[in-house]
């Protein structure tokens, strides 16, 4: 981003992103692939009510569900995950490409576990929020580490199963899938060049517009009020886009209608 404000466009290609697919979101991706495939019908409850997965699983990705399971849980969790973070084809079958086996797969098997588990109320739910605060509702409960345990290998055995030479068919889906991701942050990052540019290029002499639209009366008013904002900012901003005020709305392009 800062040599995008630096040097514009230029240097727009080959700056670092501000949002990306490593870490937590690719865990949460991998989440919303693996429940689209194994519960379906589930998925698509969720998609209809617009719970959005990242809205609390990245937290948890991020956080290792600190904040979400009681401490003796957490604790037990955390065995697993660093373990498998360290050892991440431990549990490989002889033949099997390693690079497949994913090294933060724990935290993953924990939120399907949790997923399935809340299955029934989950179909009943009639709102996102509804179904966020029963999910949580549902970690918050786990006081029993052995029982997180069992969850996990249960939901182990339904996501990885077997694996061949070329991974298991998450991992390859994603892979088919990464060009789409790397279209979808371009678009990110260019907006937000757009934006810098639009913010950086437009200049408003704030006095000067509110002594003509609004008199002397207003003088002095610096205020980021809707009023001078709509006097000052908006027709500064239909002129950097090529947009003209007096231009007739029917005779206006059809994007960036709502200035």
């Amino acid at each position: 981003p800062r040599a995008m404000i630096d040097h514009g466009l230029a240097a727009f290609e080959d700056a670092e992103p501000m949002c990306g697919r490593s870490g937590a979101m690719e865990d949460v991706y991998l989440l919303g692939l693996l429940l689209a495939h194994h519960d379906a019908e589930l998925w698509v409850q969720l998609q209809a009510l617009g719970l959005q997965l990242a809205s609390l699983f990245y937290g948890a990705f991020m956080r290792l569900f600190a904040f979400m399971l009681p401490p003796a849980t957490l604790f037990r969790l955390w065995d697993h995950v660093f373990a498998h973070a360290t050892r991440p084809n431990s549990l490989a079958e002889p033949g099997a490409a390693a690079e497949w086996f994913h090294p933060r797969r724990t935290l993953i098997e924990l939120a399907f576990a949790g997923l399935r588990r809340c299955r029934a109320d989950l179909l009943r739910c009639k709102s996102a929020q509804e179904a966020r605060d029963c999910l949580a509702g549902f970690f918050e409960g786990l006081y029993d580490p052995c029982g997180m345990v069992r969850l996990t290998e249960e939901a182990a055995a339904t996501l990885w199963g077997s694996a061949g030479s070329s991974g298991p068919w998450p991992f390859q889906q994603m892979k088919r899938l990464e060009p789409l991701w790397e279209q979808q942050f371009y678009q990110f990052r260019y907006q937000y060049h757009v934006v810098q540019k639009l913010v950086k290029s437009v200049k408003v002499d704030l006095d000067h517009v509110l002594r003509e639209k609004l008199g002397a009366a207003s003088h002095g008013d610096r205020r980021v009020t809707t009023r001078n904002v709509v006097d000052a900012l908006i027709p500064q901003l239909q002129r950097a886009m090529h947009m003209s005020p007096e231009q007739p709305a029917s005779k206006r392009p059809a994007y960036g209608g709502m200035l």
